[in-house]
């Protein structure tokens, strides 16, 4: 969830990073974390070490659907060290009901040693706690184009002759 503590790591110079997995009919294998792990780099190691939060055996960091989370947790730490900032978060952000980002993150947080870089949020929850602090139309339009599934599923409907 989306604490006090979190939004304050980037106000005292700490550097946040998120990516977003998005859920709908045909999901490209990105959003969903099935796709082909790609190539291992020594280098993912060596900032994994840095970083100091990652299991010894990293084996399964190294495949689907770890892999992708892993390298964006990653970024993460290369640049809190290349720019200097005192703190990082890697925040995952996904619809609430994308069991399959949400079950790579269970087995994710399996392979930390230490969690504080990392957080999961829904992208429900983000907008909720927008909404709390800002009457702001962007959030009403972004809320409509990520999270307005019952237009989709409507489309899907009428799309079958349902």
């Amino acid at each position: 969830m989306l604490s006090s503590l979190s939004t304050s790591r980037i106000s005292r110079g700490g550097h946040a990073s998120s990516s977003h997995y998005g859920v709908r009919n045909g999901a490209s294998r990105r959003e969903n974390l099935t796709g082909k792990p790609g190539a291992h780099k020594t280098r993912y190691d060596e900032v994994a070490d840095m970083m100091g939060c990652f299991s010894e055996d990293r084996r399964l960091l190294q495949t689907a659907p770890l892999q992708q989370i892993w390298r964006d947790h990653l970024l993460v730490g290369i640049t809190r060290k290349v720019d200097g900032y005192a703190d990082g978060l890697f925040v995952m952000l996904s619809p609430r009901d994308n069991h399959h980002v949400s079950d790579a993150v269970g087995g994710y947080r399996e392979q930390l040693t230490n969690s504080g870089s990392f957080e999961s949020w829904s992208i429900e929850d983000v907008v909720e706690k927008l909404k709390e602090h800002s009457d702001a139309a962007w959030i009403d339009a972004f809320n409509d184009r990520y999270l307005a599934f019952e237009k989709i599923n409507r489309l899907l409907s009428e799309a079958s002759g349902a």
